[in-house]
């Protein structure tokens, strides 16, 4: 199953509808959103990715019912979603998860910070995978990333833009 990964939208439209636009070409099977999304005018632009999504709320997420209105899979972090018998955990920001909510996790998901990374275990069966795929909006960092993540080999590519 290959899934893509974003975060920390910020009510960039373009980037948003380009984003959406590339996962649809890479035939991306459902969308996860690691936060920031903003306002609900933004959320509807993830509505053509027309698949299953899976969101969690950020820090700059505000008007909440709104969000919740809109995007149907929306929830407070960190959250389970498990897909093609992986464990993944989405949040949004990394510092605000526990080590314990990580336990049996194969990816953990996470923006906030803006910066695209993927931080590999450093041992067989210890820690899970961690993903940040940067951002989508490009406000910060002046780049527009996203992940594509394939589940069954676990590859992982960020994309810029």
């Amino acid at each position: 199953m290959i899934i893509g990964v974003v975060s920390d939208s910020h009510d960039n439209c373009p980037a948003i509808d380009e984003g959406v636009r590339y996962l649809k070409e890479r035939k991306v099977e459902h969308l996860l959103h690691a936060g920031d999304i903003v306002s609900p005018f933004a959320a509807k632009r993830f509505l053509a990715f027309g698949g299953p999504m899976s969101f969690v709320y950020g820090n700059n997420d505000g008007e909440r019912h709104g969000l919740a209105h809109i995007l149907t899979d929306i929830a407070p972090p960190p959250r389970t979603v498990e897909l093609a018998e992986r464990v993944i955990l989405l949040a949004h920001d990394r510092s605000r998860v526990q080590p314990s909510q990580t336990v049996g996790a194969d990816l953990v998901i996470f923006g906030h910070d803006h910066e695209a990374r993927v931080v590999e275990p450093e041992g067989a069966g210890e820690a899970p995978v961690e993903l940040n795929p940067g951002e989508l909006g490009g406000w910060v960092t002046g780049r527009k990333t996203l992940a594509v993540v394939d589940l069954d080999s676990m590859e992982i590519e960020i994309v810029e833009l």
